[in-house]
């Protein structure tokens, strides 16, 4: 699955904020069932509603990093197994 992180989601996004980090509403336009993200981790549920945790990217990860120590971050995409 594509994840697009997009300005608007940059812009609307929260620092440090796991449900409501940049990351984490790009993942809700995609369509994740609540997501939470972490500093290396993507917890969400799934359509049956078990929850499940996977690694973000690395390119995620820096930008997590980046965004939460108000360092300058763009729009991007990446890709996870769900």
């Amino acid at each position: 699955m594509k994840i697009k992180v997009s300005q608007s989601n940059i812009n609307n996004g929260y620092r440090k904020d796991c449900s409501a980090c940049p990351i984490a509403l790009a993942c809700v336009d995609a369509g994740i069932i609540e997501p939470s993200v972490g500093t290396e981790r993507l917890s969400y549920l799934t359509t049956e509603h078990y929850s499940r945790s996977i690694y973000l990217p690395v390119e995620a990860q820096n930008f997590i990093y980046k965004f939460d120590n108000r360092l300058n971050v763009t729009p991007f995409e990446f890709d996870i197994d769900i």
